[in-house]
């Protein structure tokens, strides 16, 4: 599972055409509103992170809202997936070592 905070921004005057969006949307979760009225901070709960990108992808090309940003997230077990799939994948792996390294030495 990832858990996800963000803000969506909504197009002027379309809070409510985007509203109706995200209640298509049984992950998201609205929190609360900017006092302008133009965003929004919600939840968003996916099983792994294709999931999350191909929901905000989707919001991105909707026409009410403006932008979408992800503020915290929280991967849980996906780590650790991701951890023991690297030991079995060399491209993984490489993944982790260069996020490991800056300017050629080990962090």
């Amino acid at each position: 599972m990832i858990f996800t905070g963000s803000i969506i921004n909504f197009e002027d005057g379309k809070k409510e055409a985007a509203l109706e969006v995200l209640k298509t949307c049984p992950q998201i979760e609205v929190h609360t509103f900017s006092e302008d009225g133009r965003s929004a901070v919600v939840s968003i709960e996916t099983e792994d992170s294709k999931e999350l990108e191909a929901i905000t992808d989707r919001l991105k090309k909707e026409s009410s809202i403006k932008d979408i940003a992800h503020h915290y997230m929280y991967f849980g077990e996906e780590t650790e997936k991701l951890l023991s799939e690297s030991a079995q994948s060399p491209e993984l792996g490489e993944f982790f070592k260069s996020a490991r390294t800056k300017n050629g030495k080990a962090v």
